[in-house]
């Protein structure tokens, strides 16, 4: 049995022989943080696991190993289509930017990255990219030879990929504003948000989308490393009716499909919390966490359907009590919605490093014990083409998208985050596959 020390003032947690988190003590209201009963770990259905899907991952996988194709199929039910609210990887690499799909081994032709390049072209606009991604996962199933991926939906991401603002909608990534600082649009941009609002709702019509999560670690608007203040908490506040609005629109267009705001959890109930209370990041406790998630993230879950959120840390820095603190959700806010882990991963920068990925979900396994989870979505379904290299050197898409002087400056980690390396399974995959009950 593991016991983690309380502070002053603080409650003791205790984790038990089968990874459950039980808070000893509660603060200054035990009536508002009652003990958490013993949980085991977390088990999940064959229909609550998914993955991320970038354009070029299932397609380079069935192009390349059938069998893997037909392995994540038969395993996945749930397919994350990550697409950017403007492409900004096509004008640079071209229609499939994890792999590179030459045109002379299939039979359909493939877009290069001057079929893109022309400033605002509609080709990389939300909706189109949203149909691309579809289209692509029918084409690899059926090139793999593979069933599987029957619940599709959307993870739409607003951020510019170097992470200093939001990518700019309308396509005119040429421009200086687009290229580094803050531009001169936003949620608050009346053309931007009904732009981007008739995307969703043509997304949501045309696909019928089991969720569509419309921004991914919005959190960092309000606090993120390198930032006093975030980027931008004018922009949380606009970009809060703009979700609003969001959920208006794409309820009106598939009325099935449910809404979320995403949320970097680690960063809520870290940076976040540590900043809003004025506590340093180890004597948190779940008091500053139930602050900073009325601040930034219940606002979003109340006008939603559900908690979206990104879990992504080192597996030696999860904290149990944070995680736990999930589980108080209906408590402490009357919040009887699902969760939804849209993406889980944890930040590696070489082959060599796979090990981390697997020991990350097993941690991530214990500290989510009892939570009641709708479904768990891997990162990424493929490593990025150019990292599985013989020296280890990085090469291929991979250089290009990480290039710090280039147009993208994508962090390294992105590159690994797949469960196929050289389109074969990592240990991660198989260790997926324990956390799912056999029928």
């Amino acid at each position: 049995m593991y016991i983690r020390r309380a502070t002053p003032g603080r409650r003791l947690l205790v984790l038990a022989s089968l990874g459950a988190v039980i808070s000893m003590g509660c603060g200054d209201d035990p009536e508002r943080f009652p003990t958490l009963e013993e949980a085991p770990p977390l088990q999940l259905q064959s229909d609550q696991v998914g993955v991320g899907l970038f354009h070029g991952d299932a397609l380079g996988l069935a192009l390349n190993r059938e069998d893997s194709m037909q392995e994540s199929a038969e395993f996945f039910e749930h397919a994350f289509f990550r697409v950017k609210s403007y492409d900004e990887f096509a004008p640079v690499v071209g229609e499939y930017n994890s792999q590179r799909i030459r045109e002379e081994n299939v039979d359909f032709s493939v877009r290069s990255a001057a079929d893109f390049s022309i400033s605002g072209t509609a080709a990389a606009r939300l909706e189109f990219r949203a149909g691309d991604l579809d289209e692509e996962l029918d084409r690899a199933l059926e090139i793999g030879q593979a069933q599987g991926f029957g619940t599709r939906s959307f993870v739409v991401d607003f951020w510019r990929e170097r992470g200093d603002w939001l990518i700019r909608w309308d396509g005119n990534l040429a421009e200086g504003t687009n290229l580094e600082g803050q531009g001169t649009y936003g949620f608050d941009r009346e053309d931007m948000s009904s732009s981007l609002l008739s995307q969703l709702a043509t997304v949501a019509g045309d696909h019928q989308p089991e969720w569509i999560i419309v921004g991914d670690a919005m959190d960092r608007l309000y606090q993120a490393p390198g930032y006093e203040e975030g980027v931008s908490r004018d922009q949380l506040e606009a970009f809060e009716e703009f979700f609003e609005a969001a959920v208006e629109a794409i309820h009106q267009a598939s009325p099935d499909t449910k809404v979320g705001a995403g949320f970097h959890w680690e960063n809520v109930a870290g940076a976040v919390a540590a900043q809003l209370s004025g506590t340093r990041l180890d004597e948190l406790g779940e008091e500053e966490v139930d602050e900073a998630f009325q601040e930034v993230i219940l606002p979003f879950a109340q006008i939603g359907d559900g908690v979206a959120l990104r879990s992504q840390a080192l597996h030696g820095e999860m904290e149990d009590w944070s995680y736990q603190f999930l589980r108080r959700l209906p408590h402490l806010y009357g919040l009887d919605k699902p969760i939804v882990f849209y993406s889980v991963s944890t930040p590696i920068e070489s082959q060599s490093s796979y090990a981390q990925q697997r020991l990350y979900l097993e941690r991530f396994s214990e500290v989510t014990a009892g939570l009641s989870i709708e479904v768990v979505a891997w990162e990424r379904l493929n490593n990025v083409d150019g990292v599985d290299t013989s020296d280890q050197s990085i090469s291929g898409r991979c250089a290009s998208l990480t290039n710090e002087e280039g147009r993208i400056a994508m962090k390294l980690h992105r590159c690994f985050d797949g469960l196929f390396s050289l389109f074969r399974s990592k240990d991660v995959f198989e260790t997926f596959q324990t956390l799912v009950d056999e029928p």
